[in-house]
């Protein structure tokens, strides 16, 4: 089954090299990558960089954030599942492979998540998401990282990523996957390596976070089955609520 990995890119065109190269290093072979430039300054060597690698290359017509730029991409192409990567961000080799095999054998699951490690100039932080929570734990603070894998047909009941989001829309996708139904899992080992500088939006979001996840907490009151927990240790995935 094809895995759609999709690397939305504006800014980082300078560490895409990187990107790619874990994402073309995975042992599940079965993959298409597509770069997706943000209408970014740097647009021009990300898609070089693009066609060195011989991957596939959009463009959004204006900047319209990370998570439009993710639709843009799964919309055009036909994978099973998907794994969004970010430009500057790098995912084991093995992490295409191990998360497929996860939901070919838990049809209730729909999105495969890791512990996170990381990186940059001055070293990173690590971070191993948590497993039992329920829709309302989500709803509280996001669980798990952007570079999940996950089922198309999820992307699909959630509508897409939010439009209206310029960061943290990742956290509002997490949440109506849960609402529609799905069970999320960890593997609990480091294969997501996520690179620390001033540029990117993860340090942005520390400015501006408190709005957006007053926004998110809004827009999801009194979700029904709130308490329904949704995520599950992996060897448990098939007592999966779905």
């Amino acid at each position: 089954m094809l895995v759609t990995i999709v690397v939305p890119c504006h800014g980082q065109a300078h560490f895409l090299r990187e990107a790619l190269e874990s994402a073309l290093a995975q042992t599940y072979s079965h993959i298409e990558i597509v770069v997706v430039d943000d209408a970014a300054p740097d647009g021009a060597l990300a898609e070089a960089i693009s066609g060195e690698f011989g991957v596939r290359f959009l463009r959004t017509p204006r900047t319209v954030g990370p998570g439009p730029a993710r639709n843009t991409a799964i919309a055009a192409t036909a994978g099973t599942y998907v794994l969004p990567l970010d430009a500057d961000d790098i995912i084991a080799p093995d992490f295409v492979e191990r998360a497929v095999a996860i939901l070919v054998g838990a049809p209730e699951l729909g999105v495969v998540y890791c512990d996170t490690q990381g990186f940059g100039p001055d070293g990173g932080c690590t971070w191993e998401p948590p497993t039992g929570w329920t829709v309302r734990d989500l709803i509280a603070g996001n669980r798990l990282p952007n570079s999940s894998l996950y089922r198309r047909a999820c992307w699909e009941h959630a509508g897409g990523y939010p439009t209206d989001l310029f960061l943290c829309e990742d956290w509002d996708f997490w949440v109506r996957i849960a609402r529609a139904g799905w069970g999320f899992t960890r593997i609990p080992e480091y294969l997501y390596f996520k690179r620390h500088h001033d540029a990117n939006l993860t340090h942005q979001i520390h400015v501006r976070y408190g709005a957006y996840a007053r926004q998110i907490r809004f827009r999801h009151r009194g979700a029904v089955g709130a308490d329904r927990v949704v995520a599950f240790d992996t060897h448990a995935a098939s007592s999966g609520s779905r």
